[in-house]
Order: C-alpha cells, then sequence, then structure tokens
C-alpha cells in the first residue's frame, strides 16, 4: 500500500479516536446533593426534536427569554435506547435587565437519572460553570458564578450557551423553573413529566436564595480585587 495513503488512513483513526475520546468525555453523572464542574460536548450528533419553545421571564431586576428543547434519539444520551428524552436550555438576558444572570434552575427530577454538560451552538457566548442538584433531588441547577472556570455572568443583551440535561425521562410536561441574579425570577419551564408519589424539595425557592449569597460573595470578591 501507499506510504502516503497509510500514514493519511493512520492520522484519520487518530483522530477519530481523539474526537470519540474527548465527546465521550462531555456528559457528567449529576447525582442527588452533589455539584459538578461541566464540561463542552465538542459536538452534537442529529437527534430528534419532540419539542421546541421560547418563553419570557421577568422580575424587578431582570427580563429575557429562556429556549428549552426536548429531544429524543439523542446519541448522547446513555438512556435513549430506552426512550430517555434530552433537555437542552439557553438564556438571553434583556439589553433592559438591571442585572447579570448567574444561573437557571429546572424542578421535576426526582426519581429520574441525570447527566449534565453544555453546548457552544446556535449564537451562545457564556459558558456555565457548573450544574448542582438538590439534596432532595427535585432541581437542577446550572450556574455562571465564576468568570474564571466558565467565562463569566450571562451579562445585559448577552445570550448564553447551551446547558444540557440527559435523562431517563421518557415524556416531558411543565415544571416550576427560575432565572437567578441576586434574587431571581420563577416561571413555568419544559422539564420531565413528574413521577407520581414524588414530593417536591422547594428546590427552585432556596436556589433563589442560594444563588443570591452566591451572587453577593462573587461581587464582594471582585469589589476587594479593584
Amino acid at each position: 500500500m501507499n506510504t502516503k495513503l497509510i500514514k493519511i488512513l493512520l492520522a484519520g483513526a487518530v483522530m477519530a479516536f481523539g474526537l470519540s475520546m474527548r465527546v465521550a468525555a462531555g456528559p457528567v453523572a449529576l447525582l442527588p446533593d452533589t455539584t459538578v464542574s461541566l464540561v463542552a460536548l465538542l459536538n452534537s450528533p442529529p437527534a430528534a426534536y419532540v419539542t421546541l419553545e421560547t418563553d419570557a421571564f421577568s422580575s424587578s431586576t431582570i427580563s429575557g427569554t429562556v429556549t428549552a428543547a426536548v429531544l429524543k434519539n439523542d446519541p448522547n444520551n446513555p438512556w435513549a435506547s430506552a426512550g430517555g428524552l434530552t433537555f437542552e436550555y439557553q438564556i438571553f438576558n434583556s439589553p433592559n435587565s438591571l442585572d447579570a444572570i448567574t444561573g437557571i434552575g429546572i424542578d421535576g427530577w426526582v426519581g429520574y437519572n441525570t447527566d449534565v454538560a453544555y453546548i457552544a451552538k446556535g449564537g451562545g457566548v457564556i459558558h456555565p460553570e457548573f450544574a448542582t442538584r438538590s439534596r432532595a433531588a427535585d432541581t437542577v441547577t446550572f450556574g455562571w458564578q465564576n468568570p474564571t472556570a466558565g467565562n463569566g455572568l450571562v451579562r445585559l443583551g448577552v445570550t448564553s450557551d447551551w446547558v444540557v440535561i440527559y435523562s431517563d425521562a421518557t415524556s416531558w410536561d411543565y415544571d416550576t423553573g427560575g432565572v437567578r441574579d441576586g434574587s431571581g425570577a420563577t416561571m413555568l419551564i419544559i422539564g420531565p413529566a413528574t413521577l407520581s408519589g414524588r414530593v417536591p424539595d422547594g428546590g427552585t425557592t432556596a436556589l433563589l436564595l442560594g444563588f443570591g449569597l452566591l451572587g453577593m460573595c462573587w461581587t464582594v470578591r471582585r469589589f476587594k480585587r479593584s
């Protein structure tokens, strides 16, 4: 076989292996009462959209939209073969807001497995730092708290990267969600269909307070550095 052709084939095999390893490293398991650092999913193979919608939120300090999508047959979802759905969310912070956005939380995850990641696509420019799941497992939250680990808060007029929850939920419904700054705005948001018998833990309200404290700590640290 031609030596040049062999080299090309070997290079292609190495590149394919490297990409597969990097993609496989994207989703991170998110268990109840844990916080994980987020990793970018470097490609997003085609998946079928179940639903896609954009909803507005507003409070005295922030306003904007959240675009939410539900996908099936997602190759990156470890539960896809059993009908597991993938949930994606993207935040736009209005230029008319008074504050930067520090996070988004979605309720309804009790009884479900979840992996998380983020994807830089569709105009998103700000990737998150971490994801956390409440102790009672009801709420999954993504945070843009630390500009050194992520790349800053979702400031006025800015669109975030997509955050992704891979789940074994096989149907979707509307759940309580919240977009946070120092206080926050609650809204109905696309999430997993509620399992019968689950007990909500009030996660959105608690995390609104938590993000307010984190936001104040971040502001104080920034002021001290200045």
